[in-house]
């Protein structure tokens, strides 16, 4: 049964049916709490949704239970530079002075 319900997840998710993965995903878990795939695949809908602090619990959640994956490891990254660059966005550029402008 788990296996049939994670397939039926993992085939909404690739439909981009987000709302319909996540609740299959979340009825993995509640039958097996140690399936870190279904921790990747909740962490990509968070992502998609760029519901990013999300991602990286489900993400490192995932982590937690196989240390070994490296689609996982890869993942986090991705969303540790986006989080960088937009970091970095909202820092004040010093080479743009009013100055220039007079």
């Amino acid at each position: 049964m788990k296996n049939k319900i994670f397939k039926e997840a993992v085939k909404l998710f690739e439909e981009n049916k987000f709302e319909d993965a996540t609740k299959k995903f979340e009825i993995v878990i509640e039958i097996d709490a140690n399936n870190d795939e279904a921790y990747y695949y909740l962490g990509k809908i968070q992502n998609k949704f760029q519901n990013f602090g999300q991602a990286i619990n489900y993400y490192n959640k995932a982590i937690e239970l196989n240390p070994d994956n490296e689609l996982v490891k890869h993942e986090i990254a991705i969303v540790n530079n986006i989080l960088n660059i937009s970091n970095s966005l909202y820092y004040e550029n010093p080479y743009t002075d009013d100055d220039l402008y007079e």
